[in-house]
């Protein structure tokens, strides 16, 4: 990744990163929700939920730098 005149990460590619981080970090709590879950319905919808967190950060795109634009 190429880092402005200071050697900084932009801060729009930071931003991105860090939601993407956020995101995992909720899918994770979730999936350790599910674990300790009893009822398997609420279980699958744990699992579902957590899923669902961790494919915003694949699909997430980041941001164009704004010597990209």
């Amino acid at each position: 990744m190429d880092s402005g005149p200071s050697g900084a990460v932009p801060v729009l590619v930071r931003n991105a990163t860090n939601a993407t981080d956020k995101y995992r970090a909720k899918a994770y709590e979730l999936l350790s929700l599910a674990e300790r879950a009893g009822d398997p319905e609420q279980r699958a919808d744990l699992l579902r939920f957590a899923r669902m967190w961790m494919s915003l950060t694949e699909d997430l795109p980041l941001p164009k730098l704004p010597h990209e634009i």
